[in-house]
C-alpha cells in the first residue's frame, strides 16, 4: 500500500453503534452504502418477524397486522384508481 491510498472516512460514533448490531447493522451499513437490497432485508425482516409474533401470539397477532394493512391498501387502490 502506498501512502497515497484512499481510505474512506470513518462513520460517526453513533452511527458505528448502530453498524455494529448483530441484527440490524448489515442492513444500516447497505442503507449507508446506497446499496439496492435494502428492500429484500427489510421484507425478510418484516416476514420474519411477523412468523414469530404468529408463534408466539397466535391469531391476534394476526389478526392486528391484517387490521393495520388495511390503510396501506386503500392508499394503494385510490393511487392505483388515479394515475
Amino acid at each position: 500500500m502506498s501512502i497515497l491510498s484512499h481510505t474512506p472516512p470513518r462513520p460517526r460514533a453513533d452511527l458505528r453503534a448502530v453498524f455494529n448490531l448483530p441484527l440490524i447493522g448489515q442492513v444500516a451499513r447497505d442503507l449507508a452504502s446506497g446499496g439496492t437490497r435494502i428492500i429484500w432485508y427489510a421484507l425478510a425482516i418484516a416476514i420474519l418477524l411477523l412468523t414469530a409474533a404468529i408463534a408466539t401470539w397466535g391469531l391476534p397477532a394476526l389478526v392486528i397486522t391484517a387490521v393495520a394493512a388495511v390503510p396501506l391498501c386503500m392508499i394503494a387502490i385510490v393511487f392505483m384508481a388515479w394515475g
